[in-house]
């Protein structure tokens, strides 16, 4: 699943960073949850000064699509900065990818 960022406004975002954690592999146990789907969202910088997005926005994004999904988490979460986007008018973007979980009942999380 893939999307390309709309605005999410500061108070939704934060009551995603608090319903939708993001854990470290590490920190979860290797049968302490169940992997929904990858997904990845990505902003477009139509400017000539660059900048190519805002990581916070993409991850809050990211949180809005695993809700969607029924997750109670994200894991896996990476960025990455690109010169443009072949069709999309874009001189930079700012790709962010993360797997949607459901964290398992009773599971021990570091």
């Amino acid at each position: 699943m893939k999307v390309r960022i709309g605005g999410v406004n500061q108070a939704t975002a934060n009551q995603l960073t608090q319903e939708i954690p993001l854990y470290e592999a590490t920190d979860l146990g290797p049968r302490s949850y169940t992997r929904i789907n990858k997904m990845s969202a990505w902003s477009c910088d139509e400017s000539r000064l660059g900048g190519g997005g805002d990581k916070d926005q993409l991850v809050a994004k990211l949180r809005q699509q695993a809700k969607s999904l029924g997750a109670t988490a994200i894991t896996d979460l990476d960025s990455g900065k690109s010169r443009g986007v072949t069709g999309a008018g874009c001189v930079a973007s700012l790709t962010c990818s993360a797997s949607a979980i459901r964290i398992d009942s009773g599971a021990k999380i570091n």
